[in-house]
């Protein structure tokens, strides 16, 4: 996460929770406030990415707000292939909701 500053980071975490708060949804991992240490960018990026993977384990990935980067150019270099992958792995994976939602018990 070199490529943002800590409190870029501390204030995205603020952003997120404060968006996700406004859902109203009971149950959702709430904000901690971490103290500064050498590990606290690594903990506040675990902080986010927990509270993004509970948010599309409830399906409401739909109701969140887009972020983006306000500078691209900041972002670290990516791989085509690398790209290519991911969307494979999201094709596979829609494949298969799709394939268990039609199954049917036996």
């Amino acid at each position: 996460m070199a490529f943002y500053t800590p409190s870029e980071v501390s204030c995205a975490k603020d952003v997120v929770f404060k968006v996700v708060d406004q859902l109203s949804v009971d149950g959702l991992p709430r904000t901690v406030a971490r103290r500064k240490s050498d590990d606290r960018v690594k903990l506040e990026v675990e902080d986010i990415l927990n509270l993004m993977d509970c948010i599309g384990e409830r399906a409401l990935m739909g109701q969140m707000l887009k972020f983006v980067a306000h500078d691209p150019s900041r972002l670290p270099p990516f791989n085509p292939p690398d790209l290519n992958m991911c969307l494979r792995v999201a094709a596979l994976e829609e494949r298969f909701s799709s394939l268990l939602s039609q199954a049917r018990p036996i």
